[in-house]
């Protein structure tokens, strides 16, 4: 089901040409973090679920592999770091790394967006989101101004598509 609302999404809502000149080490990135950003309070909201599948639909998945292939991969990667003994260790280095991965800043940024959509989407932020947005902020190396200037970019309400 999750893989023909993804494949669906991405027929009908690719918005931003950007997406078009991303790798594929880069795609699969965003989709780790915005994996992350999903799990991280120990719970998958279906406000979650579908805005994932809505974010994730900008990107050209391989056609010999569907995206929820690789979606299933992040998600599984995710789970494994909220039971590391030193979880937030553990996060900070794999944002950094998906930091390394990602390569450019307008993607990074977007990215950091997305993940703020993303842990708001139920309509609550705990404790483990909130640590995630500032290990994350970390990990970019967003300075305090630019990382409250995205967050409150991110949590204005979209204007409807014509």
């Amino acid at each position: 089901m999750l893989k023909s609302i993804i494949e669906h999404a991405l027929k009908h809502f690719l918005t931003d040409n950007r997406y078009h000149t991303l790798s594929q080490t880069q795609i699969e990135a965003y989709a780790d973090l915005l994996a992350l950003a999903m799990v991280i309070d120990h719970h998958i909201a279906q406000q979650e679920r579908d805005l994932l599948t809505k974010i994730l639909e900008q990107f050209e998945w391989p056609a010999n592999r569907p995206s929820e292939h690789f979606i299933n991969q992040s998600v599984r990667r995710a789970w494994g770091l909220l039971e590391a003994a030193q979880k937030n260790a553990a996060i900070l280095s794999y944002c950094k790394d998906i930091s390394t991965r990602l390569k450019e800043d307008w993607i990074r940024e977007n990215a950091f967006s997305s993940v703020i959509k993303i842990v708001h989407a139920d309509d609550k932020l705990d404790v483990e989101e909130s640590t995630l947005i500032n290990l994350l902020a970390e990990a970019f190396d967003l300075p305090d101004d630019q990382k409250e200037l995205l967050i409150t970019r991110a949590r204005m309400p979209e204007k409807p598509t014509p």
